[in-house]
Order: C-alpha cells, then structure tokens, then sequence
C-alpha cells in the first residue's frame, strides 16, 4: 500500500516533480557547457577556430548566435 502523501513528499524533495516541470516547459537538457561545445562545434567549427582558447560559456554563446538558431529556443544558465 503506498502512502500518496509521502509519495508526493519525497518526489518534491528530490527534485523529480521540478525535472518534469522543467521538462514540460521545453527545457530538457542540462548540459555543461565545455560537453556542449565539444559535441557541437561541428555545426560550425569557423565559429571556434581550433587552438583558441575561449571560456567554455563563451564559446557555447559563439557558437549558438552563429547558427540560425531563434535565441527564444534557449537559455543559459550558470553552469550548464
């Protein structure tokens, strides 16, 4: 028998209902941005010239507003 409150409790407190909100809103991946600049400069590598350094934030918004991609579509966040 399961106690539906605490059900509920337990899935507010470990953040799941805030994943699927999160989720709902469009918004499903988090990604770090060093993984997403790695995994994505290929759509542009002229927007990330190989050996430059730049912070890994920095070169997810380059390459992004290179690409015509609509800004509404995403979002950044401290980390990810």
């Amino acid at each position: 028998v399961m106690d539906n409150p605490l059900v509920m409790h337990q899935l507010r407190c470990n953040g799941v209902l805030e994943d699927i909100r999160i989720c709902r809103k469009g918004f499903p991946n988090r990604i770090l941005y060093g993984d997403f600049r790695q995994r994505y400069r290929i759509l542009n590598p002229a927007a990330i010239p190989e050996g430059q350094f730049i912070d890994s934030r920095k070169g997810a918004e380059k390459l992004l507003s290179s690409l015509d991609i609509d800004h509404n579509q995403y979002k950044f966040g401290h980390t990810k």
